[in-house]
């Protein structure tokens, strides 16, 4: 019979029977702990087998449930396949439109990319593709709503502020030329020392005239200041005309800065250097007989690059490094574009080459320095020390004394205007922009360009940046087809293919009209 600790050991005469009883206890309660255990770890045993069979069974089940969502899919896609049916996103048709303004998003932002024809092409195949059948805008649609959103852009520029112009002009065929002045907000350069995108500018102008005299310039000048305001700054490319118009502009005692593109500025710069030189004479003289003497051989892969004598001094750089690939294949024979050239070819076609390694090396060192120039001013602009930032980045490429005259010249430049900008004022200092809008035009016009300017020109605003839903609706809501005739009929009162087309159709009808004589 168990007692209570203090009473059995009170009633022991010696302290054994309290040790023997101590551990009695002491191995009862361990085996009853023993016990226990066993019993949890037999029934986490049952568990644990238990789940691994639940795991067994949802993984065949997962396994089923993966196949029959690979069979719904076929079946899916093979339902819509043959239903031809697709669910296109809610478009419903835009005011006066048979066509919902994604519908002509798509279309318009897709025309300024690849041009209007191909557009209409890459529409279909897209529909065919998927397996729908939806109606498609045609080319002169397209075409419309192009012109009509680009009035519409042209139309809706208000007033601007402390904006700087930038202008040029360029020519197609005959007498006609295309006077382009675009805004930019100086604003959007000075936070991010980035060149200009086109999504930058604003169209504020482009107006087709067989001549651009400084008077009508001016005229056009006065127009736009009264109509935006006074611009702070007009960019050109030193053209008199445009340059000399500038003068007439004046607000009170503001008077518009006018700066010169430095791309052409130091083109001309780089013309007066090489240009005089005998040996560039003979170099060009060289690249005109070497192209006909291997554009219909073997080596018409070593062709050179041709000389635009107008723009020549502006892309150099191209026929620098076509002289340095040529230099290189002339001294490794083994080289795999020699294939099937022998030495001798080589030699009598192209060994010219070596005659010119001193200054095409001078005229190289011309071109690297024009080139980080111009780099300095796209991502910079001009501001108040950028005379003397521009020769400490540049300075280490200027190595002789044609590329220090060439950087001596742009830092001077930029020194004398830069004076007139405010401690915090920061403009910018190119057209290329421009410039490389005319590419995007003349990319959509296409072989259209070879017939002079054409209605397309309204359609010039609308190749910057992409079209918007919102934007569509509210342009369209805005300007109509005739108001877009109205601007044609104002702009271009009679286009080159439009005055050839007449003078066909008057011979024939004089041709119909005069009676044939009868032989005798």
């Amino acid at each position: 019979m168990d007692t209570s600790w203090p009473a059995f050991r009170a009633q022991c005469n010696s302290p054994l029977p309290t040790l023997l009883r101590s551990l009695y206890h002491s191995r009862r309660k361990h085996r009853e702990r023993y016990r226990r255990r066993s019993r949890e770890i037999q029934q986490h045993r049952r568990q644990l087998k238990q789940a691994n069979d639940d795991k067994k069974r949802l993984q065949a089940e997962c396994c089923s449930l993966r196949a029959k969502v690979v069979q719904l899919q076929q079946q899916l896609a093979q339902a819509n396949l043959n239903q031809s049916r697709v669910v296109l996103p809610i478009d419903p048709p835009v005011s006066g439109q048979q066509f919902g303004a994604r519908t002509i998003q798509l279309s318009v932002n897709l025309a300024t990319r690849i041009g209007i024809r191909r557009a209409v092409t890459a529409l279909r195949h897209f529909f065919q593709w998927l397996g729908t059948k939806v109606r498609l805008p045609s080319k002169d649609t397209i075409r419309t709503w192009m012109q009509r959103l680009g009035v519409a852009r042209i139309d809706t520029i208000g007033k601007l502020k402390d904006h700087v112009w930038l202008v040029d002009e360029t020519v197609q065929i005959g007498k006609e030329k295309v006077l382009a002045v675009l805004a930019v907000d100086p604003k959007k350069f000075n936070r991010s020392e980035k060149p200009l995108s086109q999504k930058d500018v604003r169209v504020l102008a482009f107006r087709p005239a067989t001549s651009w005299t400084t008077e009508n310039v001016a005229v056009l000048y006065e127009e736009l200041a009264k109509r935006h305001g006074m611009p702070r700054a007009i960019i050109t490319d030193g053209a008199k005309n445009l340059r000399e118009a500038i003068s007439t502009l004046k607000s009170g005692k503001n008077r518009p800065l006018a700066l010169r593109d430095l791309k052409h500025l130091l083109a001309n710069a780089l013309e007066a250097e090489v240009a005089p030189s005998t040996a560039f004479r003979n170099y060009t003289e060289r690249i005109h007989q070497t192209i006909s003497a291997v554009q219909q051989t073997e080596m018409a892969h070593f062709a050179p690059p041709s000389f635009n004598r107008k723009s020549r001094f502006m892309n150099l750089q191209k026929h620098l490094k076509w002289f340095e690939m040529i230099q290189w294949q002339v001294g490794h024979p083994q080289s795999n574009a020699r294939r099937n050239v022998t030495t001798e070819r080589m030699q009598e076609k192209l060994g010219w080459v070596c005659e010119y390694k001193c200054e095409v090396k001078r005229w190289k060192r011309c071109q690297e320095v024009i080139s980080a120039c111009l780099q300095f001013s796209n991502r910079h602009g001009i501001y108040r020390g950028a005379s003397a930032d521009l020769r400490a980045a540049v300075q280490s490429l200027a190595t002789d004394s044609s590329s220090r005259k060439i950087l001596t010249q742009a830092v001077n430049y930029i020194r004398e205007h830069e004076k007139t900008l405010g401690e915090q004022e920061r403009l910018p200092l190119s057209t290329e922009i421009l410039e490389s809008s005319f590419g995007s035009y003349k990319r959509i016009e296409g072989h259209q360009s070879r017939g002079g300017f054409t209605t397309l020109l309204p359609v010039f605003s609308t190749l910057l940046k992409p079209t918007t839903p919102g934007e569509i609706v509210k342009a369209f809501g805005r300007v109509k087809v005739k108001d877009v005739q109205s601007w044609l009929q104002t702009n271009i009162p009679s286009t080159l293919t439009s005055r050839k087309q007449m003078a066909f159709s008057e011979a024939r009808r004089k041709k119909r009209a005069t009676p044939c004589l009868s032989t005798a």
